[in-house]
């Protein structure tokens, strides 16, 4: 029995382990997204004045390359802007339940129990051993759903930072083409 008890206690610990990973890996997926929107938004002043400021174009060339460098860096921050938002919404996490559910699920099991087993000794037991078991199937559900949620959420992240420098390269590219028109005029 006492290698059983162990057996179930590491499973029991393992499991908890997993949910608890899972929620930390969640907050760590959406805090490393805070500074790339920080410079996206930026970015976004910098298309702005670009769009505000446009010059008189030295040749048709110029234009044609500023206009077709500058569409491809808004379309960039589109998508991904679009990544980012599938980063952080439509997710719900799995959670254990409240301690007042627990509660009331022990008063439940007690008196189920008092209906089948006479010896209180052997009720608070199975109690225990019930809401062990209860738990563990929570934490292994909330697992299973957090886990799904932040491989869904990596590959988000994954995303944006992948359209990010796309957005870095036409910046720098359209900058380019803007100021050197400017220079040249």
């Amino acid at each position: 029995m006492n290698d059983n008890n162990s057996y179930s206690s590491y499973f029991e610990n393992f499991f908890k382990d997993i949910y608890h990973y899972e929620l930390d890996r969640k907050d760590k997926i959406e805090k490393s997204l805070i500074h790339i929107i920080s410079i996206i938004i930026v970015i976004c002043g910098v298309s702005i004045y670009f769009f505000d400021n446009l010059p008189n174009f030295f040749s048709c060339f110029f234009a044609i390359m500023f206009f077709a460098l500058y569409f491809m860096l808004i379309y960039c921050i589109f998508v991904s802007t679009y990544f980012f938002i599938r980063t952080y919404h439509n997710y719900s996490y799995g959670y254990l339940p409240k301690p007042k559910e627990i509660e009331k699920d022990i008063k439940d099991f007690k008196e189920y129990y008092k209906t089948i087993i006479v010896n209180g000794d052997k009720i608070s037991n199975k109690v225990e051993e019930d809401m062990r078991n209860y738990i563990t199937t929570w934490y292994i559900e909330s697992s299973e759903k957090n886990t799904t949620n932040n491989d869904m959420k990596s590959y988000f992240r994954h995303m944006t930072y992948k359209w990010f420098i796309g957005i870095l390269v036409f910046l720098i590219l359209s900058s380019f083409m803007f100021f050197l028109n400017n220079l040249l005029k």
